[in-house]
């Protein structure tokens, strides 16, 4: 690393002004399921006074300094402001030789952590002496790289979302070449990326805090069996479909000791040895390899670890979940493939995955265990954005109570760099969803810097003609894709759903902005809304209404018609537009003030007029060519009452056909099922809402 004087007077933002370039290995520059270890090194004469370290990586790195782990990053963002963590290493930092070692990886498939830029890694040190001196040091030529071995690349992703099955050997990378004293001179320099190939524009420090890591530790063995080996009818990189498809049996050939000693550690450890054939075998029994099932107690997220010894060759495969489905994991169900598998090497070893998991239940077999395994430890190293449960809630309802506790814990599964939708399919932070999210994130922590982030990440995935992506960043690409990718420039016209952009914005315009005035946030996106209400009015038909929508045109998994004129979606629209009018007044746009209450007041009024079904005593889902769809939904009524549509008498009669256990009104899913209780404590039923709670 070349030391160079501390750059004054120049932007922090575009990566020109920094000391540090952008490096890779040679090669691919948009590789697939790729590891690449990192090493630079340098020399003090003596400790510094203080020494901040910045780093970044596309898509993601791990941080070793002078041996010891750091920490992970960084945070979602695209390459238009490339998102920084920064470390302070003054005392990891000693006099004579030190080293930054880095693993960095990049998905080369669809995530919703990235937006496939091509693969890069950015580190620079800032340094002051005590005596006053400053200096640089960063990522150039001189660093020395190694394409990671041990993982293979000819694997599956895991789904569209949320990463790669790992298949990792490790007797392919040294161990220790993090270490200071590691030899790395057969690794090839670093090929620094040149500005014309370099697709970063700025670099911005990280908006919301780093995640915080602890270990935890299972609470309950919850069985302790053996599995049937498939060894040549399942191929070895399909980790889960094996885990789903061999038969589990009681130990009968296999070796499994000392089992409960894993959720009590430092007391010992567990053996497991497993069954090759032997002479005089049933013809039934094949190869066998001990399992055992471990319950964390609760819903958890983080890195699964285990620490064992054995002989080398030895595999350990793992599999994740929330729940049990008829006793077992379900390592291949509900759209994502879950499994992972470690080659030991000799000796004393701690194999941890590198993509971090949400479950609950952990599995682990152990095969071509010929010898015995010593298994010391099995623990969770616990990623968890770094928030104080400040909300309580409880009362003699206990229905209510343990909806409060479900709702906070849930959404804390949900907290990462920003707000996320689903942590264990999904782990993306759509607009829709994740608005919904936000309440418990008030509720319950009283937390504004990620809910910020989360506004602010996704406007900035605003499209030219004004919509929102769905969720950002993110690789495009359809659902079932098998991990192909779509181009993913920002300007292009990918999967979007018009109802998610207006839930957003009408929460940001609305509720977020009303309880915590975020008046300097609101004035930053205020282009946004502004952008979105004109994408809608071009969407509008001469009566005011959004009509015949294209693309993803959804707002909830429940029975409904949104065809023509969707009564869900414009009611959500004239809301937006009601919100951005006195969002316009406080900031002194008066003119677009105007505009917007006229167009809410239209859109209202267009819904009140054509929507409203007299005999049936509700609003009906949709309006196409003038007649009125026969399908109507909680959603849509609930709607009418929380944003004020429906007149006192047509509120009464909504009431009266949502409390109907027999009629045939469209019941909403959990996901918008707010809205309907919400819309009948407004009304004044708050007996009713009590009772469809429960």
């Amino acid at each position: 690393m070349d030391q160079t004087t501390a750059p004054t007077g120049r932007a922090r933002g575009y990566p020109g002004h920094w000391a540090g370039r952008f490096i890779w290995c040679s090669g691919e520059s948009h590789p697939y399921h790729f590891f690449l270890m990192a090493r630079g090194s340098f020399e003090l004469a003596s400790a510094p006074a203080s020494a901040s370290l910045h780093i970044t990586a596309n898509d993601r790195y791990v941080l070793y300094v002078n041996g010891t782990y750091l920490g992970r990053g960084p945070a979602r963002s695209d390459c238009r402001w490339k998102s920084y963590d920064t470390y302070d290493v003054a005392d990891r930092l000693v006099p004579g030789r030190n080293v930054i070692a880095v693993l960095g990886y990049r998905y080369g498939c669809q995530n919703a952590y990235s937006r496939d830029d091509r693969a890069g890694l950015f580190a620079q040190l800032d340094v002051a002496l005590h005596g006053g001196e400053q200096y640089s040091l960063g990522t150039d030529e001189t660093w020395r790289v190694r394409p990671a071995q041990a993982w293979r690349r000819d694997v599956r992703p895991i789904n569209i979302c949320v990463g790669v099955t790992e298949v990792y050997d490790a007797n392919l990378d040294p161990p220790d070449w993090m270490a200071v004293e590691f030899d790395d001179s057969s690794w090839e320099p670093a090929a620094v990326i040149p500005p014309r190939a370099s697709p970063w524009s700025s670099l911005e420090p990280r908006q919301t805090p780093l995640m915080q890591e602890r270990e935890i530790f299972p609470v309950h063995v919850v069985e302790v069996g053996e599995v049937m080996e498939f060894h040549s009818m399942i191929s070895e990189t399909d980790v889960p479909e094996r885990l789903a498809a061999e038969p589990h049996f009681l130990l009968e050939y296999t070796r499994a000791e000392g089992v409960d000693r894993l959720i009590a550690p430092g007391v010992g450890s567990a053996v497991f040895q497993g069954a090759p054939p032997a002479p005089g075998d049933p013809l039934d029994k094949g190869v066998r390899s001990p399992y055992v099932v471990l319950d964390f107690g609760r819903q958890v997220f983080g890195f699964p670890r285990v620490q064992l010894s054995g002989a080398a060759g030895t595999i350990v495969e793992m599999t994740y979940g929330p729940d049990l489905i008829a006793g077992r994991l379900q390592p291949a169900g509900g759209s994502v493939r879950y499994g992972d598998r470690y080659r030991m090497r000799e000796g004393a070893q701690t194999w941890q995955p590198f993509e971090y998991k949400q479950f609950r239940y952990l599995q682990l077999v152990f095969r071509h265990a010929a010898a015995p395994i010593s298994v010391d430890r099995i623990s969770l190293l616990s990623y968890e954005y770094p928030a104080e449960r400040r909300g309580q809630f409880a009362c003699s309802d206990g229905v209510l109570t343990k909806l409060w506790t479900a709702a906070v814990d849930t959404t804390y599964l949900q907290m990462e760099d920003t707000i996320v939708c689903d942590a264990s399919r999904e782990r993306s932070s759509w607009g829709g969803d994740g608005a919904h999210g936000e309440y418990a994130v008030w509720a319950g922590f009283g937390e504004t810097a990620l809910c910020d982030w989360h506004f602010r990440l996704l406007a900035r995935g605003r499209m030219a003609d004004g919509m929102l992506h769905d969720r950002y960043p993110c690789t495009e690409g359809s659902l079932g894709g098998g991990g192909g990718l779509m181009q993913a420039n920002v300007y292009d016209n990918p999967s979007n759903i018009p109802q998610h952009a207006l839930v957003l914005a009408v929460l940001l315009s609305g509720d977020y902005y009303r309880y915590f005035g975020r008046s300097t946030l609101l004035e930053e996106l205020y282009p946004t809304l502004v952008g979105l209400a004109g994408w809608c009015e071009r969407h509008a038909d001469d009566t005011g209404l959004l009509y015949g929508l294209g693309n993803w045109n959804w707002v909830d998994w429940s029975p409904s018609d949104l065809q023509g004129a969707n009564f869900q979606t414009n009611a959500f629209y004239a809301q937006m537009l009601d919100n951005m009018a006195q969002v316009a007044e406080d900031l002194g746009y008066e003119r677009d003030a105007q505009r917007w209450a006229a167009g809410a007041a239209q859109v209202r009024a267009s819904l009140h007029q054509l929507h409203w079904d007299a005999e049936r005593g509700a609003f009906v889902d949709s309006v196409t060519d003038g007649q009125q769809s026969p399908i109507i939904s909680e959603v849509a009524n609930g709607l009418a009452l929380l944003f004020g549509i429906a007149d006192k008498d047509q509120q009464a009669q909504i009431v009266k056909v949502i409390g109907d256990p027999a009629s045939s009104v469209g019941r909403a899913s959990p996901l918008f099922f707010y809205y309907v209780i919400e819309g009948l404590l407004r009304a004044g039923a708050h007996r009713l809402a009590l009772r469809m709670l429960h």
